[in-house]
């Protein structure tokens, strides 16, 4: 006869004890939804539900209020001339932090996305991993380095491009951080950038001429 105090077989306690099975999936459920919870979840990383924004239209992408107006094509920034072959496409707006902790030109250029094709880095190479956006002060050309909580600055949103590759429009994401403690240092930030809005934009065409530089 066997012993009374032998352990049930597995599968048996499953026959026995179906509301087992039940907790083993909701367990399961709850760990798939924590962790799409954990990376921002599904939904805000699906194309097909960012919120359109019309050109002008102030749109929030935390920690930023963005407004972009307009887009031209140009070969001259700030006193910049492109070298020979490439040019610049240069988005008009504004960007407001609104957030009481300041960020730094890394959140900053991490919260717009271009879909420029045939771009190039600051160093003038070519960029494999999309177009990197350099945010500009309008009012004095120099680089945004960072922004103040409750400060707004009228910006120039500018891409490397190659003379021949300018489009005669442009798509531009707008991008929400997450404010959360960082994995290993703890440290609360912004972070996980992710589309949320996008705006079409025509691109003025590029001059007809080449500006001439002058010599040094």
């Amino acid at each position: 006869m066997p012993d009374s105090r032998e352990p049930t077989p597995r599968r048996g306690l499953l026959r026995r004890h179906p509301w087992v099975v039940g907790a083993a999936v909701l367990v399961t459920v709850l760990v798939v939804v924590g962790t799409v919870a954990a990376l921002g979840g599904l939904a805000r990383t699906s194309p097909d539900d960012l919120r359109a924004v019309a050109p002008g239209e102030e749109a929030v992408a935390a920690p930023f209020r963005v407004r972009l107006d307009r887009a031209e094509a140009t070969y001259e920034v700030a006193g910049d001339v492109a070298d020979e072959g490439l040019a610049f496409v240069v988005l008009e707006g504004g960007l407001t932090l609104d957030a009481e902790e300041s960020v730094d030109r890394v959140v900053v250029g991490e919260a717009l996305s271009a879909d420029l094709t045939s771009t190039y880095t600051t160093f003038g190479g070519p960029e494999q991993e999309g177009a990197p956006t350099s945010v500009v002060v309008a009012d004095d050309g120099t680089e945004l380095n960072g922004l103040g909580p409750g400060l707004t600055y009228d910006v120039l949103l500018v891409w490397v491009i190659d003379e021949a590759a300018v489009p005669s429009s442009m798509s531009v994401r707008l991008r929400e951080h997450t404010w959360r403690a960082g994995f290993i240092d703890k440290v609360e930030a912004w972070f996980d950038p992710s589309p949320v809005a996008s705006i079409r934009l025509e691109v003025a065409p590029l001059p007809d001429e080449r500006p001439v530089e002058e010599p040094l």
